[in-house]
């Protein structure tokens, strides 16, 4: 991350440049800018690649570092509720009968603060609900 930092300062810096560099000299600044961003992004992946794996939670194998998860495997699920990183006790088990049929069931996580408040907002659009404990699936509501 301090190699994506370093660049995104930089190209902050070009930006600035631009702004003051007269005449064609603006070309080399903006040409950065442009560049950069994607350039530091996969310089930042590639160091990923080539970290060591970290322990996963779930199995023995590792896992690598990815774009979004940084190598960090989450120990527990967590809530659904936006804001919420509470462990997931409960599943809200839903289906929109409008635009889905009984088979395609949605699963929300849901810590035991939240589990109700999960439930009564799928039940007041009179969707079909139904509330289990995590990691029990429903194959049809």
């Amino acid at each position: 991350m301090t190699v994506y930092s370093i660049i995104m300062g930089l190209r902050v810096l070009s930006i600035l440049i631009f702004l003051v560099v007269p005449g064609l000299w603006k070309i080399a600044p903006a040409i950065f800018a442009v560049f950069s961003s994607y350039f530091a992004v996969i310089i930042a992946n590639a160091v990923g690649m080539f970290s060591k794996p970290v322990e996963s939670a779930d199995t023995d194998e590792g896992a690598r570092m990815t774009m979004l998860g940084f190598g960090m495997t989450p120990v527990y699920a967590e809530c659904s509720k936006a804001g919420c990183r509470a462990e997931a006790k409960w599943a809200v088990h839903w289906r929109n009968p409008r635009i889905h049929a009984e088979d395609r069931v949605k699963t929300w996580a849901a810590c035991e603060e939240h589990r109700d408040e999960l439930h009564d907002f799928v039940q007041a659009r009179d969707f079909p609900v139904s509330i289990t404990p995590f990691g029990i699936e429903v194959e049809k509501l």
